[in-house]
């Protein structure tokens, strides 16, 4: 009984590394962490960097098709300051701009509102409300200096992505509204959908052009990210 015990106990365990070497062999080919060079542990750790990936991942088939992404871009706005993009997508049919809330908790909100609250059960029947700036603004406001650095012909898509682990609460946005907004599990459908009914605008040489032009913005230095966190504090 004891021997059958530390077999099955072994087995697990090989069982359990070899899924590990194999999701981080995915990982570490994969066009995410080419250009973040994010550690795989930070995946368990950093909420920021696991809902960007997580739309990476959703959407990582895409790239067959010609589709190429960008990641944690850093995009200038004005006085030297810069704004951060989390995903971009660059398809036939346009660009495509992820917003990532890796949230968890009741989400509250309205397209007009400028903050929007994010409430967490504490125990004992309590909550505790963190309040950030509204997505949908904040994607918005991506797209707007995007357009300044590339093209304002390009037809762009503004998609905030939350976490399934959330629930929206009281969510009010317009039914004309430009951007989008989801949980994670609906985004390969969503994405899919859109382009279906979506015109192919942007040649295989435009998209790589496209890309050429952004990379840059990807691979900043960390003075620039220092600042960048250094005027939102502010």
């Amino acid at each position: 009984m004891t021997y059958l015990y530390f077999v099955s106990i072994f087995f697990i365990f090989i069982l359990i590394i070899g899924i590990y070497l194999h999701n981080r062999k995915i990982y570490i080919d994969s066009s995410y962490y080419k250009i973040t060079k994010h550690p795989y542990w930070q995946l368990w750790y950093n909420k920021g960097i696991s809902g960007e990936y997580s739309i990476y991942k959703a959407l990582s088939f895409l790239e067959n098709q010609g589709a190429k992404f960008l990641f944690n871009l850093y995009i200038p706005t004005y006085n030297n300051k810069t704004t951060e993009i989390d995903v971009v997508m660059i398809a036939s049919e346009g660009i495509f701009v992820f917003e990532s809330k890796n949230y968890s908790g009741w989400i509250f909100g309205t397209e007009g509102q400028k903050k929007w609250t994010q409430t967490l059960p504490s125990g004992y029947g309590n909550s505790t409300k963190e309040h950030f700036y509204n997505p949908i603004m904040q994607n918005e406001n991506h797209i707007k200096y995007l357009k300044k650095l590339l093209n304002d012909n390009i037809k762009y898509f503004s998609i905030i992505v939350f976490s399934d682990k959330c629930e929206f609460k009281n969510i009010k946005v317009k039914i004309n509204s430009e951007s989008i907004l989801i949980h994670k599990y609906k985004l390969n459908n969503t994405v899919k959908n859109i382009m279906a009914n979506s015109k192919a605008v942007l040649s295989n040489d435009i998209i790589s052009q496209i890309y050429n032009k952004l990379l840059p913005y990807s691979q900043v230095d960390e003075t620039i990210k220092k600042q960048h966190i250094a005027n939102i504090k502010n």
